[in-house]
């Protein structure tokens, strides 16, 4: 039996510390880029991964550790 890597969940605790890391780390994003409601995370992580050219499951891994 194969086991896969679990697979990261995108938990937003806390907003601006996200929005602040995400443009100090991407200048290239604007503030409709980061635009983010609550419930359409998906619609945040494919227009930012799109942005950024990068995998969704990457751009995860990036937004939880500005929430450690």
């Amino acid at each position: 039996m194969v086991k896969y890597p679990k697979r990261e969940v995108l938990k937003i605790t806390d907003w601006n510390k996200v929005a602040a890391g995400l443009q100090r780390q991407f200048p290239i994003l604007i503030l409709t880029d980061i635009d983010y409601i609550k419930g359409k995370e998906k619609d945040f992580l494919e227009r930012i991964s799109r942005r950024l050219n990068k995998y969704e499951s990457e751009m995860i891994s990036i937004i939880n550790r500005y929430q450690l």
